[in-house]
């Protein structure tokens, strides 16, 4: 099985009630139907604890895990 290289966009240290860390990936999706070309989603990492993806399904499935989450927590040993 071939893993894909996960590009990390940033990474910084926010200031604030729970100093956490947010680092910004990106994950590839599927590929659009009508124009071929692939999907990119952002996923924001707090701390490798919590986890929100820029997708549609996570933002309509009421802050469930999308595969794109899933994916990155794969690729980062974090299960």
């Amino acid at each position: 099985m071939r893993l894909m290289k996960q590009l990390l966009i940033e990474k910084k240290y926010m200031k604030g009630l729970n100093n956490d860390w947010t680092q910004v990936y990106i994950e590839m999706g599927s590929r659009d139907k009508k124009t071929n070309k692939l999907k990119y989603y952002k996923v924001t990492s707090f701390n490798h604890k919590r986890f929100s993806c820029s997708c549609p399904s996570y933002e309509f499935g009421r802050g469930s895990e999308c595969k794109h989450i899933k994916n990155l927590k794969r690729k980062l040993s974090i299960w």
